[in-house]
């Protein structure tokens, strides 16, 4: 506990609890009840920052969640998702969740499969941005490394200062740069 105690004094600061729980577990015999004692203990030190809970079956079964809710406060379920593996279902799930009144974060995304292979899905990526945005959810992506994959920003071998040049991203890496652009220019 002694970085709970030392990061809660910030008011930027996200929790996530278990992420991807995967489908050997049940949300309300153990993920839910892990989650409430997490969060108690998070909140004996830090009582106003955001937790995000993970869901069921990789964070893909918000609606789950959202039907049987935590009863805590300033909570959000995790969503996760790859464009090249998930796609209208998963958004359709996620609609169901906000309806039933659940706050979501996309604490991660990727452009390609949930393998991190394959290629870059830009139109999936694109319907899956015009659903973030209409909803005003906030999404990070998966994953700034420089690891010979997909779903990696980076291209092996770049430098890990930051500053990256375009021969140092990925197609992947160039894709969600250009989007970080976007929304930025959309932002002014």
């Amino acid at each position: 506990m002694p970085l709970l105690r030392e990061y809660a004094r910030y008011p930027n600061v996200i929790y996530e609890t278990w992420n991807e729980p995967d489908s050997r577990y049940d949300w309300a015999r153990s993920i839910k009840p892990y989650h409430e004692r997490v969060i108690s203990s998070i909140r004996e030190h830090d009582e106003c920052n955001v937790v995000v809970a993970g869901t069921p079956h990789w964070s893909h079964r918000v609606d789950i969640a959202a039907a049987d809710p935590l009863a805590l406060p300033n909570v959000a379920y995790a969503l996760h998702f790859y464009a090249g593996s998930n796609a209208h279902s998963l958004r359709t799930v996620a609609a169901v969740a906000l309806r039933r009144g659940a706050a979501l974060m996309v604490t991660e995304w990727g452009t390609c499969r949930a393998d991190a292979t394959g290629p870059v899905d830009e139109d999936e990526c694109r319907r899956w941005f015009d659903f973030l945005e209409l909803e005003k959810l906030s999404y990070v992506n998966w994953s700034i490394a420089d690891k010979a994959e997909t779903a990696a920003v980076l291209l092996p071998g770049a430098r890990a200062d930051g500053g990256w040049n375009e021969t140092e991203l990925s197609a992947s890496g160039r894709f969600v740069r250009d989007q970080l652009r976007r929304m930025s220019a959309r932002a002014r």
